[in-house]
This record gives structure tokens, C-alpha cells and sequence, in this order.
């Protein structure tokens, strides 16, 4: 199972590594939480296409 990314489905490894490389604005638990939320968020959605 994976998240789809426009018409690709991206495994969750592959999106947690994705996560592991950003420059996170906060060390805070629930910044952190919020800026996961939205990158899952926005995977899942296909109108919001991130530039990975």
C-alpha cells in the first residue's frame, strides 16, 4: 500500500524518506506533526502536487 501521488502510488518507506530529508521548520512535536500532516495531506490529494 502506498500514497498516491498524482497517478503514482508511492510506497510508505519511500515517503518516509522523503520526510527524513526536509529542512524542518520547528523541533517542536506538534509543528513537526502539522508539517507531516500536510505533506500526507497533500500526497493524497491530487490537486496539491509537490515538487519532490
Amino acid at each position: 500500500m502506498g500514497f498516491a501521488l498524482t497517478d503514482k502510488k508511492v510506497p510508505y518507506l519511500e515517503l518516509i524518506d522523503f520526510l527524513r530529508g526536509l529542512s524542518w521548520e520547528s523541533d517542536e512535536v506538534p509543528v513537526l506533526a502539522n508539517q507531516i500532516f500536510e505533506i500526507i495531506l497533500s500526497s493524497r490529494n491530487p490537486v496539491l502536487i509537490r515538487d519532490c
